[in-house]
């Protein structure tokens, strides 16, 4: 089953000169369950592919669908509805609150969605075993190395399981040892959470 459909996706930037192509009639879909990567060279339009999935930016023409949702038939508010419940995202540059310990970094979009969630605990538990965080729960990320506070980010993106998740450039901070380990971890999480993302 399709998580994820692209149909003829452009996007343009600029006005008639100075017009830039960033997609050009993309076509594709993702299965649940599936582990994609986008790879290319600057400027070849991934991250302006992950703005619009994640719906920061319009497609100029085509179609998106993310489990069963039309984005274009989406407003502003609905947008970030959606992307609150539907979307997790990984960061290059993690995107923690310093003065937030590690548990209330992962718990922070289970707060944001504002609904009482029973399991929180066993929630983040499930997370932190999965992403070997459990020893650091209750340390701050200044207190943490580059790869945990990625592993953090990659909990807090997961916490809320949501159908698709997202990752702009995850290991673009890390060395090459902290990056693998940290693919290694999407990697073994995708295969736990099977077919969600």
């Amino acid at each position: 089953m399709a998580i994820l459909e692209v149909s003829n996706l452009s996007k343009i930037f600029g006005q008639r000169h100075d017009r830039v192509r960033a997609l050009n009639d993309l076509s594709f879909q993702v299965n649940a369950g599936e582990f994609v990567g986008i790879m290319g060279p600057s400027g070849a339009g991934k991250s302006t592919l992950l703005n619009i999935l994640a719906t920061i930016e319009t497609p100029s023409t085509g179609k998106v669908n993310i489990a069963g949702n039309d984005l274009e038939a989406l407003n502003e508010r609905q947008q970030a509805a959606f992307r609150r419940d539907h979307l997790g995202f990984v960061f290059q540059d993690f995107n923690l609150l310093d003065d937030m310990t590690v548990t209330q970094n992962v718990l922070l979009p289970l707060t944001l969605q504002q609904e009482l969630q029973p399991d929180r605990a066993e929630r983040l538990q499930t997370v932190a075993n999965h992403l070997n965080l459990t020893p650091i729960l209750q340390a701050f990320p200044g207190e943490l190395s580059m790869g945990q506070r990625q592993r953090v980010a990659a909990a807090r993106a997961v916490i809320t399981q949501p159908d698709l998740l997202l990752a702009d450039e995850p290991t673009g901070s890390l060395d090459s040892l902290a990056a693998t380990d940290f693919l290694n971890y999407l990697r073994q999480l995708n295969e736990k959470e099977k077919p969600r993302y």
